[in-house]
C-alpha cells in the first residue's frame, strides 16, 4: 500500500513538473493527468505483473513437479530396493534362524527320546531285579519247604523204625477177666453216644417220630447219627487191617471187624431213613445218592430190596415188566436149574 502511495505521488510530481518545463520552452503545456486514471492504470500494470509472475510461477511449480515426479519414483524405487534388500537379508535371516530353532528342537527332541530310552532300559532293569528277588524268595521258600519235608520224612522215618521195634518186641496182652466185663458194660450202655447201642435206640426213636409226623424232629436226629455211623464204620475198618496181621491179636481184629460190620448195617439203616425224610421234604437229589450206596452196600438183603423199590418209586428207575414169553422163559431156567 505504501509503494503505491509512493508510486502515485512521483507520477503527480513528475507531470507537473513536465508542464512547468513545457512552459518554459515555449513549447504547449501538456494537460494535466487525471490521478484517479493514473492510479487505475498503475493498478492494472501491477496485477499484469503479478499474474504474469503467478502464471510463471505455475509453470514453474509444473516444470518442477513434472522434473520431481522420476525423482521421486525414483527415490520410492530405490527404497523400494532397499526394502527388498532388507527383506531380503532379513528373509534367510529368518530362515536360518527357523532352521536353527529347528534343528535345536530336534537335538532336544533327540536328546528327550535318549533319556526317555535309559529311564526304559532303568525300569526294565528295575522290573527284572524285582522278578530276580521274586524268584529267588520263591526258590528259597521251595528251598525252605524242601528242607523242612526232608525234616519231617527223616522224623517219620525214625519214628516208623520205633514203631516196628515195638511191634516186633512187644506183645499185647490179653485184657484181665475182671477188666473185660467193665469195658463190655460200657460198650453195650445206652447212654453210651459212640456205641451201637445207642445208634440203634436212636434210630428206633427216629422211626417212631416219623410215624407221628414229626419229620424235623426225626431229622435232627437220623442226620448227626448217620455221620457218625459212617465214620464209626472206618474206623473199625481201620482197626481191623492194622491188628490182622498180629499174631497175638487175632482174636481182637475179628472183633473190630464184626464191629466194622455192624457199624454198617447201622449206617445203612439211618441213611434209608435220611432218604425217606429227603424225599418226604420232596428232595429227591439227596435221597437218591444214599438210596443207591444202601442197594450197593447191601443187595441181597431186605434193607436193600426196600431202597431199590424207593428209587423206583421216585422214579430214578423202573420196574421191568415182563410178558407171558419172558415169564415162562424164566420159569424154564429156573426148573433147568
Amino acid at each position: 500500500m505504501k509503494k503505491l502511495l509512493f508510486t502515485i505521488a512521483l507520477a503527480v510530481s513528475f507531470t507537473t513538473g513536465q508542464s512547468v518545463f513545457a512552459q518554459n520552452l515555449g513549447s504547449p503545456p501538456v494537460p494535466p493527468l487525471n490521478p484517479l486514471i493514473f492510479n487505475q492504470q498503475i493498478k492494472n500494470q501491477i496485477l499484469k505483473k503479478q499474474n504474469s509472475k503467478v502464471k510463471v510461477s505455475k509453470k514453474q511449480i509444473a516444470k518442477k513437479i513434472v522434473l520431481n515426479k522420476p525423482v521421486s519414483k525414483a527415490k520410492i524405487s530405490k527404497g523400494q530396493i532397499s526394502k527388498n534388500h532388507i527383506l531380503k537379508d532379513q528373509i534367510p535371516k529368518k530362515q536360518i534362524a527357523k532352521v536353527q530353532v529347528s534343528k535345536d528342537q530336534i537335538s532336544q527332541n533327540q536328546i528327550a527320546k535318549k533319556q526317555i530310552a535309559k529311564e526304559q532300559v532303568l525300569k526294565d532293569q528295575v522290573s527284572q531285579i524285582q522278578v530276580a528277588k521274586k524268584q529267588i524268595a520263591k526258590e528259597q521258600v521251595l528251598k525252605d519247604q524242601i528242607s523242612q519235608n526232608q525234616v519231617a520224612k527223616k522224623q517219620i522215618a525214625k519214628n516208623q523204625v520205633l514203631i516196628d521195634k515195638i511191634s516186633q518186641n512187644q506183645v499185647i496182652k490179653e485184657i484181665p477177666k475182671n477188666t473185660e466185663t467193665d469195658t463190655l458194660t460200657q460198650f453195650s450202655k445206652h447212654s453210651n453216644p459212640i456205641g451201637l447201642v445207642y445208634a440203634e435206640d436212636s434210630i428206633n426213636k427216629a422211626i417212631v417220630l416219623m410215624q407221628k409226623n414229626r419229620f424235623v424232629e426225626a431229622k435232627s436226629i437220623v442226620e448227626p447219627l448217620y455221620d457218625w455211623l459212617e465214620e464209626a464204620t472206618e474206623c473199625h475198618t481201620n482197626l481191623y487191617k492194622v491188628l490182622k496181621d498180629i499174631d497175638t491179636a487175632k482174636v481182637q481184629a475179628d472183633l473190630e471187624r464184626e464191629l466194622a460190620l455192624k457199624s454198617a448195617i447201622l449206617r445203612d439203616s439211618a441213611s434209608y431213613q435220611l432218604s425217606l425224610l429227603y424225599i418226604e421234604e420232596n428232595d429227591l437229589k439227596k435221597a437218591t445218592p444214599k438210596l443207591v450206596d444202601i442197594v450197593r452196600s447191601q443187595p441181597k438183603t431186605q434193607l436193600g430190596f426196600s431202597a431199590y423199590q424207593v428209587l423206583q418209586q421216585i422214579g430214578f428207575t423202573y420196574k421191568m415188566q415182563l410178558t407171558e414169553t419172558d415169564q415162562g422163559q424164566t420159569e424154564n431156567t429156573q426148573a433147568a436149574k
